[in-house]
């Protein structure tokens, strides 16, 4: 009898604490859903296992409802743009500017949550910083996602090779008036322009 009950007692604790996750997934994309305009400091943190070698950068994020622009801090001076499907990566430093297809490419917080969580094992880490923390685990990646009010703090994914990067964002302003031009590429006029695009457009 007291076998029976424990095996009632997990399924219902494994049945709340997957409700509570499906709660809180609803919580962040109904809190994202209504972001119109989007503005954060942007930490990054690389590793790459097989040289061992480790690469931190900071710098900031600025997006709306269909554009997003990252421009990272000296010493790497490098430029992100996203507009429709197309990615533009630009180097200052080379001079070069790589135009490529978005295809899976990920980098608003929202649009990470969103890739992995469906089909991922999912469940609660120990909370940080009042903070409330996920792990996904989904095609031999890990994530781990920390929320605050809603908001994505951070995000930390690794591949089976111990291979990972972290995303970190800080001092959001939701909805605010976004800097004049943001999205619209200003490139020196001795840029190396790259086009690996598919359709070249």
């Amino acid at each position: 009898m007291k076998k029976v009950i424990l095996f009632f007692l997990l399924t219902w604790v494994i049945y709340l604490s997957a409700s509570q996750l499906e709660d809180i997934y609803q919580q962040v994309i109904d809190r994202y859903s209504a972001v119109t305009s989007y503005e954060a400091v942007l930490n990054q943190e690389n590793y790459w296992s097989d040289i061992d070698r480790a690469k931190t950068a900071s710098g900031k994020i600025y997006y709306n409802s269909d554009s997003l622009f990252v421009s990272y801090l000296p010493p790497d001076e490098q430029e992100l743009f996203v507009h429709g499907n197309t990615v533009i990566m630009h180097d200052k430093k080379s001079g070069q500017a790589i135009y490529m297809d978005k295809g899976d490419f990920f980098i608003r917080p929202v649009e990470i949550i969103k890739a992995y969580w469906q089909d991922s094992e999912k469940r609660f880490l120990p909370s940080q910083n009042n903070e409330t923390r996920l792990l996904l685990n989904k095609d031999m990646e890990e994530i781990v996602i920390s929320l605050n009010n809603g908001l994505i703090t951070s995000v930390l994914i690794s591949d089976e090779n111990s291979n990972s990067v972290k995303y970190m964002f800080s001092q959001e302003k939701i909805n605010g008036k976004l800097p004049e031009n943001i999205f619209i590429p200003a490139f020196p006029k001795d840029t190396n322009i790259i086009d690996n695009r598919l359709n070249g457009e």
